[in-house]
């Protein structure tokens, strides 16, 4: 799994492919994403359509830190679907 910058990371699992951060705490299996060991994203299997778990204070899903917050931001531009 190739290391990246956080920003990058949203972009690989756009891609399909994996790859983690430096610190390990936000990665994608290219499928998946996660931050830290929360699943924030997933890939449609019907569709191959990205959707993206809304895990901060004012979404859908339930608020878990600022970090997985910003982790959400990072990869909004990269869903093609926000829950």
């Amino acid at each position: 799994m190739d290391k990246v910058k956080n920003n990058l990371v949203p972009e690989c699992w756009r891609a399909g492919t994996p790859a983690t951060n430096h610190g390990g705490c936000f990665w994608t299996d290219g499928k998946k994403l996660y931050s830290y060991k929360l699943m924030i994203g997933d890939t449609c299997e019907n569709t191959g359509a990205k959707v993206l778990r809304d895990h901060t204070s004012g979404g859908k899903w339930a608020y878990h830190s600022q970090t997985t917050s910003v982790h959400v931001g990072k990869a909004r531009i990269f869903a093609d679907i926000v829950d």
